[in-house]
C-alpha cells in the first residue's frame, strides 16, 4: 500500500496542506464529483485502500470477525482493530459518515454471493 516519504516536511506546512485537502473534500457534493475527483487524483492502490478502510467499517458493524474480514479483504488485524476504535470513540461527524454508509449493503450481498461470509460475532 501507499506510504508517505519519510522525509518530514514543516509542521506549518503539513498542517496547511492537510487543510487544503479538507477543503477539496468539503467541495465534492455529489457523487459523480468525489469519483472523479478520486479517479484523477488517487492511485489505484490509493483508492483501494480507503476503500477496503471502509468495507471494513461496514463488516465490523454486521458482526463478521477480524478472520474473515481479513481474509476477504487481505487486510491486517492490526488495522482492523484500529478501524474498530475509530467505531467505538470517533468524532461525531465520523460516526454520522459511518451510519448514512447504507450503500455498503451491495459488499455484503457480494461477499455472500461468493460464498466469503457467514455471518458471525466479531471478537
Amino acid at each position: 500500500m501507499p506510504r508517505v516519504s519519510p522525509r518530514p516536511i514543516k509542521k506549518e506546512i503539513e498542517k496547511e496542506i492537510t487543510a487544503n485537502l479538507e477543503w477539496v473534500f468539503s467541495q465534492l457534493k455529489s457523487e459523480p464529483a468525489a469519483k472523479d475527483f478520486l479517479d484523477d487524483f488517487l492511485t489505484d492502490e490509493e483508492r483501494l485502500m480507503l476503500a477496503k478502510r471502509l468495507a471494513v467499517v461496514y463488516l465490523l458493524k454486521e458482526g463478521f470477525s477480524y478472520n474473515k474480514i481479513s481474509e476477504a479483504l487481505k487486510i491486517t488485524p492490526v488495522t482492523i482493530g484500529k478501524i474498530r476504535r475509530i467505531l467505538k470513540s470517533g468524532k461525531p461527524r465520523t460516526t454520522e459518515i459511518f451510519i448514512r454508509m447504507e450503500k455498503l449493503r451491495s459488499l455484503n450481498e457480494a461477499l455472500k454471493d461468493l460464498g466469503i461470509f457467514r455471518k458471525q460475532h466479531s471478537h
